[in-house]
């Protein structure tokens, strides 16, 4: 689908299809591995994508309108084009896109996505995905092009399905337990998804034939690679504190204009800019941010 590397700078391709990473289910709703649904679910409200069941997921498509100073104007109806980004003689930029929750659970994200670009015949440099992210502080905000998986399973899938680590990202900053206070058994009781384990404590999903390794999710897969042990795991399964859910309102706002910035500017250009001035609120984890 590609060579794994982003484009250049000066051949930089427009985004073309969002994909918001999460588990689904009530029971995984509200919790800190969810953001990229959150936030890809405030993407469709504000410009009028409505979902249906596709590509082992839930599909839309929107236009995606903004001025030339980053304020969204409003929904536009839908041309006949598949995919078209137009700037108007006023000076607004109009992004057809289309959207993607896929419903496979996370550590199989990769599956979804690639039969929608194949659909369609996106590359993965065409590709926007949503993703929490444990190595950012809670609330901070980064738009990113190429790089690692991390250990992040639902990334880690799509680099495998993709061919291609190219695509840009919108991180999600959720931190990581840092003291007694923030255990992760205090934000839930969901008990068995600690180890995720197989999700032998889901029950049926240990015979999930593969998912049992969903493998380990008991460790986000990667996440238990990455000093990640089985408080990780519950932590990033488990619901935002209080104070996390009072500022996730906010957050979400930030990432979904982030989002609007990379399909008005490009990401490079709106990385610069929108990187340097993200904010975060320093609640629940650690403040250490990686590249």
């Amino acid at each position: 689908m590609s060579n794994g590397k982003p484009a250049s700078a000066g051949l930089e391709p427009p985004v073309r299809a969002i994909v918001g990473l999460g588990n689904p289910g009530k029971a995984y709703a509200a919790t800190r591995h969810n953001v990229g649904f959150m936030a890809i679910e405030l993407l469709a409200a504000r410009h009028g994508a409505s979902w249906n069941a596709k590509f082992n997921g839930l599909f839309g498509r929107c236009q995606v309108v903004s001025t030339p100073t980053g304020g969204a104007t409003g929904i536009e109806a839908q041309t006949s084009s598949r995919d078209r980004t137009v700037t108007t003689s006023t000076g607004d930029h109009r992004t057809d896109v289309v959207l993607l929750q896929p419903q496979t659970f996370m550590n199989l994200s990769g599956h979804p996505t690639q039969q929608l670009a194949a659909f369609f015949g996106y590359k993965a440099e065409e590709l926007l995905i949503i993703h929490d992210d444990l190595d950012l502080p809670f609330g901070k905000v980064q738009i990113k092009v190429g790089g690692g998986h991390g250990g992040h399973n639902g990334l880690r899938s799509l680099v495998a399905q993709l061919g291609s680590n190219a695509f840009v990202r919108v991180r999600i900053g959720i931190g990581r337990p840092t003291t007694a206070d923030d255990s992760p058994s205090r934000d839930t009781g969901r008990g068995g998804d600690s180890g995720r384990g197989g999700d032998s404590g889901r029950g049926g999903d240990s015979g999930r034939g593969g998912d049992s390794g969903r493998g380990g999710d008991s460790g986000r897969g990667g996440d238990s690679g990455r000093g990640g042990d089985a408080a990780v795991t519950q932590w990033v399964l488990s619901p935002f504190s209080l104070d996390q859910r009072i500022a996730l309102p906010d957050v979400l706002q930030r990432a979904v204009a982030a989002i609007e910035a990379v399909l008005r500017s490009g990401a490079r250009a709106a990385s610069n800019s929108h990187n340097g001035n993200a904010s975060h609120t320093g609640s629940g984890g650690t403040n250490r941010a990686s590249s």
